[in-house]
């Protein structure tokens, strides 16, 4: 009798459970007594899963560095696109099989005066050989000066690629003084410059008239013999300080016209840097984007 009490209850407590969870899920019906008297009749509320509680968080905002980031890249962006319409390269003498005498021209020349670094910039043939333009001194041949700056091209500027080495060890900018350099050394393509003649240099008010007279018959851009020795210290320190690439450098490295916007870069290649039979030159940023090409054949 008492078993049978005990399972009369579990069986209850059982059923009971089952119509109390049953009730629980009932469907979405609306409920026809509210549970309260602030309840609303005929509200169909949204069931939530267990799941919802592990939806991910949304993404977090951009914070200031990625804003950066993209206005950067969309900053550069717009840069290329400009300097595609005003950088160009000319074959020049690139089917010369002499690396020596084998070089390229790039040439900048936007509408405004822009300046563009380009010393990380590359060039590269057809066959995926590239080299960077790198560094160059705009005072070579002389050691008081560091020689090395970055490759800034102003408008107008023009750098000349050459695939063989510098005679002088270095790249540099043309001044108005480097004729100097052709006078032991050739240049390709060749200096295009004409040095101020000694004749017109200052300081010659000190000078005996005989000083005066040799100084006046000195050649431009040519290092000058030593004067008769009747001529006197004073004289020959004159000349020796005026009637050089230094002293000319000195005397006129303030000069508003003293830098020329060419360059000679050069690539200190032993071999032939581009096909003498048909190429494709390519100048390209330092984001790989390609700004300038030529190509021959």
């Amino acid at each position: 009798m008492d078993e049978n009490l005990a399972f009369l209850a579990i069986l209850v407590v059982i059923l009971f459970g089952f119509a109390f969870f049953a009730n629980l899920s009932t469907s979405s019906g609306p409920l026809a007594t509210p549970p309260n008297p602030d309840a609303e009749f005929g509200v169909v509320r949204e069931q939530k899963s267990i799941f919802d509680v592990f939806e991910p968080p949304p993404p977090p905002p951009p914070t200031d560095d990625t804003t950066q980031t993209e206005d950067k890249t969309i900053e550069s962006e717009k840069k290329e696109e400009r300097y595609k319409q005003y950088f160009s390269i000319s074959s020049a003498n690139a089917r010369s099989r002499n690396p020596d005498t084998e070089y390229i021209d790039i040439q900048y020349n936007p509408p405004e005066n822009e300046s563009v670094y380009i010393s990380n910039w590359k060039i590269a043939n057809k066959r995926g050989g590239s080299f960077r333009l790198g560094e160059v001194t705009n005072f070579p041949g002389t050691g008081t000066t560091p020689n090395s700056s970055p490759l800034i091209i102003p408008q107008g500027g023009i750098i000349h690629v050459i695939t063989g080495r510098s005679p002088r060890g270095e790249n540099f900018r043309l001044n108005k003084c480097a004729e100097y350099f052709q006078e032991h050394n050739e240049y390709i393509p060749s200096l295009s410059v004409s040095c101020p003649p000694p004749a017109q240099e200052p300081g010659q008010d000190g000078l005996n008239d005989e000083c005066f007279d040799y100084v006046q018959g000195l050649w431009s851009c040519r290092l000058a013999e030593p004067p008769p020795v009747g001529f006197g210290d004073r004289c020959a320190e004159y000349v020796r300080e005026t009637a050089s690439y230094v002293g000319c450098v000195d005397n006129h490295r303030q000069d508003k016209d003293f830098f020329i916007n060419e360059w000679w870069v050069y690539l200190n290649r032993p071999e032939q840097m581009w096909s003498d039979v048909r190429e494709t030159i390519t100048l390209s940023d330092e984001r790989g984007i390609v700004i300038a090409s030529e190509s021959y054949d």
